[in-house]
């Protein structure tokens, strides 16, 4: 066990405490830049990690109960061991303390038990006190992530307001970066945000933020976004203040409602002074960012190590936030795929696909006007081997229409030319060719459907060829009447024998036809 005393006229009021491995080496990066006007003490249950510590302020946590060989990474021993100390951690905090930063890396066992019995210290003596914390690497698996939610819900309870900083986007802004060096980038964001609040309540400016200010906006914040930036150039004005409010070493950097904002401006004097348009651009970004309703404290300062550069700090605090996902980040598996086994496995069926109409199956198209018999009569009387067209009132003419039929998403497909059947008279009798007619193309497989088309339209073909022979038959044997009552005179037809009179000089005679009855002639 460690007691020291510091006197009275010698404490600064402002106290950064590192609680653990984490927090130690965040400590003692900070004590190594020489930040001036600020106390730093290193809390831990390893008594070797405390001996090799530069900073003079120590305190060995829980001395009889860990024995100095630390917290076996279980947050329940850290706890206890802070709990043991709590004197000695409130001896040092009670002289002339007005704000603490608490700073831990959660996940482990010290860090994640002890630093809110501290921070509890802190509140209890009126301290403002502030907890700047860490989440682990995704690789340190999901237990110490857990125990690192646990710990953050736990901190949030006995402190005015917190940082969270996520390790894991260390990795994503800087790359895969060598074990040591990940862990020194940890530790310079943890003093970078410490050091941002306390050269606020330390340094001089034009337009200064003393503590009060930094009370204002800290006391009973909740969760705290906290972003800092350096640039040069032409549009240093607008760099800055974008990449202060971009900064993915943060939880969560969405300043969009918050209550109270806390901005810092400083330059060097002279030549490189920050002018009044680049005022004006970073507090107009910053207040639309945040909103109407926000508040923000502007303080302005002179810095001459800047050189050509402009630094802008934005601590935003009052405002809902997301909560720490205590899982670990996952991939996400991809759905397994569906095996299908088909049941017939001998035949295999190809993909039906929509059928389209075969533009050259026949078919049968038939118009509803009435045939005229009379009409198609003086057609079939014609003896002459010419084809006259039918009359306009005449539908004795049947077409065989091929339409061509495709899918919509074809192209459109050229008409095919038409097939008209004309009823014919044969010049050489009667006699009519009723042999079916063969398919226009014999190596076309037609399907079943189609095969029965066929057939109903080979019978109605056939029936209309019946009577076209019967109607031919019909005038056969009216031609042949007809010319027996044209040449045959009547009394022959009826066999009637009619001779010419000899004596055509007798003048008793009317006619010179004689007729005889019987064997008898008559005069």
């Amino acid at each position: 066990m460690i007691h020291f005393e510091i006197p009275k006229n010698q404490s600064s009021i402002i106290k950064v405490i590192g609680v653990g491995g984490g927090g130690g080496n965040a400590v003692n990066y900070m004590y190594n830049l020489g930040i001036d006007d600020v106390d730093f003490i290193v809390c831990n249950t390893d008594s070797q990690a405390l001996q090799q510590s530069a900073v003079p302020n120590k305190i060995q946590l829980g001395p009889h109960l860990t024995q100095g060989l630390g917290a076996g990474a279980n947050p329940d021993v850290g706890r206890q061991a802070g709990e043991e100390s709590i004197e000695e951690i409130s001896r040092i905090l009670e002289v002339n303390t007005k704000m603490a930063f608490v700073t831990a890396g959660m996940g482990g066992g010290t860090g994640t038990g002890a630093a809110p019995i501290i921070a509890s210290v802190c509140r209890s003596l009126g301290i403002l006190t502030v907890g700047i914390v860490t989440t682990p690497f995704t690789y340190e698996g999901s237990r110490r992530m857990r125990q690192a939610h646990a710990g953050i819900s736990e901190m949030k309870k006995h402190v005015d307001t917190i940082l969270i900083i996520s390790n894991d986007k260390l990795r994503q802004q800087y790359g895969d970066l060598p074990f040591s060096q990940a862990f020194a980038k940890a530790d310079n964001v943890l003093s970078t945000a410490a050091r941002c609040i306390t050269d606020l309540i330390t340094g001089n400016g034009s337009v200064n933020l003393d503590f009060n200010d930094v009370q204002t906006v800290m006391k009973n914040g909740g969760v705290a976004i906290l972003g800092s930036a350096q640039v040069s150039g032409e549009n240093r004005a607008i760099q800055a203040v974008e990449e202060a409010l971009s900064s993915p070493l943060l939880n969560d950097n969405e300043i969009k409602g918050a209550k109270w904002i806390l901005l810092n401006i400083t330059s060097a004097s002279g030549e490189f002074e920050h002018t009044l348009d680049e005022l004006e651009i970073i507090q107009g970004y910053v207040q639309k960012e945040a909103g109407n309703n926000c508040d923000i404290i502007l303080g302005m300062g002179h810095d001459p190590n800047l050189g050509d550069k402009i630094a802008v700090t934005v601590i935003a605090t009052g405002f809902q936030h997301n909560e720490i996902n205590p899982e670990p980040l996952k991939k996400e598996e991809a759905a397994p795929e569906k095996v299908v086994f088909p049941l017939d496995l001998g035949n295999t069926t190809k993909p039906v696909a929509p059928k389209a109409d075969d533009v050259m199956a026949p078919k049968l198209v038939l118009n509803e006007t009435v045939v005229n018999d009379s009409e198609v009569k003086n057609d079939l009387f014609r003896t002459d081997n010419t084809t006259t067209p039918p009359p306009a009132g005449s539908n004795n003419v049947f077409e065989l229409n091929i339409e061509p039929a495709a899918p919509a998403a074809q192209p459109p497909v050229p008409e095919q030319p038409g097939m008209d059947m004309f009823v014919k008279q044969q010049p050489s009798g009667p006699a009519v060719n009723n042999e079916p007619s063969k398919p226009a193309y014999s190596g076309y497989q037609m399907s079943e459907r189609d095969q029965e088309e066929q057939r109903r339209f080979e019978e109605q073909k056939k029936a209309l060829e019946d009577r076209a022979a019967q109607l031919r038959r019909m005038s056969f044997n009216m031609n042949a009447d007809m010319n027996e009552v044209e040449n045959v005179p009547a009394y022959q037809r009826r066999n009637i024998d009619l001779n010419e009179s000899g004596n055509s000089n007798n003048s008793s005679s009317i006619s010179g036809l004689s007729i005889e009855d019987n064997g008898e002639k008559k005069k």
